[in-house]
């Protein structure tokens, strides 16, 4: 029984790919910086965890996976859950290692400038 619970235990860790944590910086001076915990539920699928504190904006801010790093971002890759009291969680049709290897990165926006969507609170590079 205990030798069958351990085997269980074991394909189902083989079968996620495990997690990985990115900082998220602070930009244009906005106060606001935090985690993402991107962890691999399986199935081709990712959970994004973000959690932000700092700043001042207490309206739900817009926040995606960019195609590029921080210092260069592209376009939006994947909509993510805005962020609302400092947090989100979204569930993406992605592998983590699909995420992973320096291509993409998560970038918040400022909610108090909605037409304004280069107004960039805090990002951070997915390495």
């Amino acid at each position: 029984m205990k030798s069958s619970l351990i085997l269980a235990a074991s394909i189902a860790v083989i079968g996620c790919g495990g997690s990985k944590s990115v900082n998220l910086n602070m930009q244009n001076s906005s106060g606001e910086s935090g985690k993402a915990t991107l962890t691999d539920k399986g199935n081709n699928t990712t959970e994004v965890l973000l959690a932000l504190s700092g700043g001042n904006d207490n309206g739900a801010q817009i926040a995606h996976i960019h195609v590029g790093q921080c210092a260069n971002l592209g376009a939006p890759y994947v909509t993510l859950t805005s962020v609302q009291n400092g947090v989100s969680a979204t569930t993406v049709a992605y592998k983590l290692t699909d995420l992973e290897g320096g291509r993409y990165a998560i970038n918040i926006h400022n909610s108090q400038t909605p037409t304004v969507v280069t107004t960039y609170v805090a990002c951070g590079d997915i390495n």
